[in-house]
């Protein structure tokens, strides 16, 4: 059971302050409990999981799940980060096959998710780094857009989105490391991305947002699931988390 501070005093403990955050005293020791807006303690979340993580090493193997993909007109090199896959702005691109590690809802609440990649552009056009969509079937999409990057999470025919965007400043043939954070909560401001440490700005709200589906869409690296907006650069690593 939970304790509190009176629990505390009235072990022998003398209080100087305040306890904040609360502990439960388990028989391995403490653990950290948080607390809502009614006050209740609630188990923390548990921490996000590498459910998918790709280094390019000459092939397109997922070392921790196994979802491997398949390269169209892609090529390999050894760049100033190492082992990349390389996209020619024009017919290359990596389709994933559908799997729950890239879906992040459980049918009902959206899920914590996590995202990592290093990529190397050689455009400023609009180029799909990565998504999972097909026509009719979106879950997400990151995209270069410009001199920003630019994430979006919806509903199933992207009628109900949450996006955020970070700007950068474009230079051809230099690489930039992406993380895109998502809380889960369904709010505007619990979707984050930065590039190269800097933070998107806060996000407008978005009280219409009905949260995330599961579809049938596989996953593309270096063009739009819909076709088209490919990537002309190289990606020298992806990581996913849940």
């Amino acid at each position: 059971q939970p304790f509190f501070i009176d629990d505390l005093e009235d072990a022998g403990f003398n209080i100087i302050a305040p306890l904040v955050p609360f502990y439960l005293l388990q028989e391995n020791g403490f653990k950290l409990l948080q607390e809502n807006a009614s006050g209740i303690l609630l188990d923390p979340p548990a921490p996000l999981q590498l459910v998918a993580d790709y280094q390019f090493n000459n092939n397109l193997i997922d070392d921790v799940g196994g979802n491997n993909g398949t390269g169209t007109n892609i090529s390999y090199n050894v760049g100033d980060n190492g082992n990349e896959v390389v996209f020619n702005g024009s017919s290359s691109f990596v389709e994933i096959p559908d799997n729950d590690a890239f879906t992040f809802t459980d049918g009902v609440n959206d899920l914590p998710f996590r995202m990592e990649l290093v990529v190397k552009l050689n455009s400023n056009t609009q180029q799909y780094l990565i998504n999972k969509r097909i026509p009719g079937n979106f879950e997400w999409q990151l995209i270069q857009n410009g001199n920003s990057f630019q994430i979006f999470i919806g509903n199933k025919n992207a009628s109900s989105v949450l996006f955020s965007v970070v700007n950068f400043n474009y230079t051809q043939g230099e690489y930039y490391n992406i993380i895109v954070e998502y809380d889960g909560s369904k709010t505007q401001n619990g979707l984050t991305i930065s590039v190269d440490g800097v933070s998107n700005t806060p996000n407008p709200s978005n009280p219409s947002y009905l949260g995330m589906e599961n579809t049938v869409s596989p996953v593309f690296i270096g063009r739009s699931g819909n076709g088209g907006r490919y990537l002309n650069g190289a990606i020298s690593q992806i990581k996913v988390y849940k």
